[in-house]
């Protein structure tokens, strides 16, 4: 330890004198080296709230995901189609099939090859589309009557259709947004020989449609008594279709009706685009 007021040495005064003659440049660069101090530990702060508030969107969105009975088990597989009720509606030598079925999967359309049974024998093939989250009537019209005939529904093959990967969870914003086929203005009256039926189909989807499939219900109280159906052809985006439906006997008792449009909003087979008409 050097003793008080000693004379310095060459080298302490050396290094005096370089103290003094670079003080302002040691002290810019302390300054540089605290900014560059601070401005990492501020990026360091700002990438865990950052990280944190991803992680928190995360867990938020599989909360959103997981709110409801089914919700996760609809975006990974479907529900089978629900069997509700089977409905006869038998004429002297031909029966109607009536299967009330429900898809219960929010985001999931069926599109249905099915039949009806008796004894296990299949008494044909039909194919038709129940939307997400629909009751729907799927129907035979015209079977040969089977006298005291146990009647069985047997779907065969269902085919699935879910909005696109990106649209998962917003198949309800999908059907507000590209709207809907609505039934109008329905009313029956009775004709000559039996009972007839008209309505209007509107297009309000954002397709032009080349099949719109209806299924038209009579029902009597709560029992079925009429079943017919008609297909709309090329029906323009936003346009109408009037329609007529007849049954060769007269179903005047009947006190209310059902008419129900089966149209698959995913199916791009059926939309077509409009041939320009030049002038």
């Amino acid at each position: 330890m050097r003793e008080p007021f000693a004379p310095l040495s060459e080298r302490e005064i050396r290094e005096s004198i370089w103290v003094l003659e670079h003080r302002r440049r040691l002290g810019k660069t302390l300054v540089v080296s605290l900014i560059v101090l601070d401005s990492a530990l501020l990026l360091l702060v700002v990438f865990g709230m950052v990280k944190e508030f991803g992680s928190l969107q995360s867990r938020k969105e599989m909360e959103r995901e997981s709110v409801g009975s089914g919700r996760i088990r609809a975006f990974e597989s479907p529900l089978p189609i629900r069997v509700n009720r089977i409905e006869t509606v038998t004429e002297k030598t031909t029966m109607d099939l009536v299967a009330e079925v429900e898809n219960q999967n929010q985001e999931f359309e069926a599109t249905i090859e099915y039949t009806f049974t008796v004894a296990g024998r299949a008494l044909g093939s039909w194919v038709d589309v129940v939307p997400a989250r629909t009751r729907s009537h799927l129907v035979a019209v015209g079977v040969s009557r089977i006298k005291n005939a146990l009647i069985q529904f047997e779907p065969r093959t269902v085919r699935w259709q879910r909005t696109r990967a990106h649209e998962q969870g917003r198949y309800a914003e999908f059907k507000a947004h590209v709207g809907e086929v609505r039934v109008k203005d329905s009313a029956r009256y009775p004709t000559l020989f039996g009972t007839g039926v008209r309505f209007t189909l509107v297009n309000d989807t954002a397709f032009h449609l080349r099949q719109i499939p209806t299924v038209i219900l009579l029902w009597r109280g709560e029992t079925l008594v009429g079943v017919n159906t008609v297909v709309a052809e090329y029906v323009p985006s936003q346009a109408q279709r009037s329609l007529d439906v007849r049954w060769s006997e007269s179903l005047e008792a009947s006190t209310s009706m059902t008419v129900e449009p089966h149209v698959n909003l995913l199916d791009e087979s059926n939309r077509y685009v409009p041939t320009a008409t030049i002038r």
